[in-house]
């Protein structure tokens, strides 16, 4: 509860000093702040030398609200986050101002716009009536996560929060905004409804993808489709308070459409792909003479397993089922993978595939019947005639189909 404020002409004269005290109180655990930067000579030079937890930006950088002004707290906040410190803007007192610092990802804030100081009897009658929360250490540290972030990227980019299946944004760049109006998604309010819905086709696969991030903690990736717009989502996990988690994701509109011969390719294409998204947590390429499998399409927690061509594919059929399948399921579902019967199979039904249900582990780690399909193809995917007409008889056949 208590930071360390060293003015930065401190410096000056008693430079070796204040180096000792600093490392000192942080080793105790005490932070450190640099005040007033940028208000000396030296504040580079400062930075080099010292090691601090959080700067705190001049209030003269406010003072003349400039382009050149905010361009030089840009450039402060981006190289803070460079070398591993936080930030604070001093002088604060309108809502354009609070709006641009929060924009460039500034973290802290310190002026009027909030309140003006006040005795201490008068400021808890002013938080009652304003419902202010007091910060503990703890979300203190899970918003502090966010820190690192770099909010000045030109990648569509967001920051949010993920509780008991359900997204909220805390903040989307205006590169986002623009990713979300090309698939005619006008607001974040409706971005969430949509998301948030379980009526909705993305719904499943996003909440899934965000469970996978949360018990993975790793970086990934998901692709999918949205009024016809092919999409890439990237997620990042950061921290956790209680059931809360935060994230950092990337929204990127990656739809192809070269190289399409007529319109009827195109809209068929355009459907199988579509439905492989929606349908599908897995779609893997199988080449028996090459004895490999390439992965297409992977939303599943058996991606950490199978995420670039592997060989050897009764180990990868073996791991799968150990991993994947249920218990009791897993003798079946060897008998349904047995290759030596599979296109005699295949053969017997009207769009020459073969389709199972094995209750198989999710991304929330419990068991659900899921479909599972297999394709005999003799040629390249989404290309030649031989795969396109059973994989459209089979998405047909399944609820949804048309």
């Amino acid at each position: 509860m208590l930071y360390v404020e060293v003015t930065e002409s401190a410096f000056v004269h008693e430079g070796d000093i204040i180096r000792r005290e600093i490392d000192r109180f942080r080793r105790a655990g005490y932070e450190v702040w640099m005040d007033d930067f940028g208000s000396g000579y030296s504040s580079l030079n400062t930075l080099k030398d010292y090691c601090f937890d959080e700067i705190k930006i001049d209030m003269a950088f406010l003072s003349k609200f400039t382009e050149k002004s905010k361009d030089i707290i840009k450039a402060i906040v981006r190289m803070a986050k460079e070398i591993g410190m936080h930030t604070l803007v001093e002088g604060v007192e309108t809502e354009e101002q609070m709006q641009f610092v929060r924009s460039i990802g500034c973290e802290l804030i310190q002026g009027y716009y909030y309140g003006r100081p006040m005795p201490f009897a008068e400021f808890k009658h002013t938080r009652r009536e304003r419902g202010w929360n007091v910060e503990t250490p703890a979300i203190r540290r899970y918003y502090g996560a966010i820190g690192s972030v770099d909010f000045l990227t030109d990648k569509p980019m967001a920051v949010v929060e993920f509780s008991r299946n359900r997204l909220h944004y805390l903040f989307a760049n205006p590169e986002y905004m623009e990713t979300l109006h090309s698939i005619g998604i006008e607001s974040l309010g409706q971005s969430e409804t949509y998301i948030n819905s379980a009526a909705t086709p993305i719904s499943k696969g996003v909440v899934n993808f965000m469970e996978d991030i949360i018990q993975s903690r790793a970086e990934k990736s998901m692709t999918y489709t949205e009024n016809g717009q092919y999409m890439k989502l990237e997620a990042r996990y950061m921290a956790r308070n209680g059931l809360n988690h935060l994230g950092v994701i990337h929204l990127s509109n990656i739809t192809i459409h070269e190289g399409l011969d007529t319109l009827d390719t195109k809209g068929a294409l355009d459907w199988v792909t579509r439905n492989l998204f929606y349908l599908y947590q897995m779609v893997t390429l199988i080449d028996f003479a090459g004895d490999t499998a390439v992965p297409l399409v992977m939303n599943s927690p058996y991606r950490k397993y199978l995420f670039q061509r592997e060989q050897d594919l009764e180990f990868q059929l073996r791991q799968y089922t150990d991993v994947m399948v249920y218990p009791d399921d897993r003798k079946r579902f060897m008998e349904f993978n047995d290759r030596s019967s599979l296109f005699e199979r295949a053969k017997k039904d009207p769009y020459g595939t073969i389709i199972g249900c094995f209750r198989t582990l999710g991304n929330d780690r419990k068991y659900h019947w899921d479909i599972h399909s297999i394709l005999p193809v003799r040629s390249s995917p989404l290309d030649e005639k031989d795969f396109r007409k059973p994989l459209l008889g089979l998405l047909s056949s399944l609820p949804g189909g048309t």
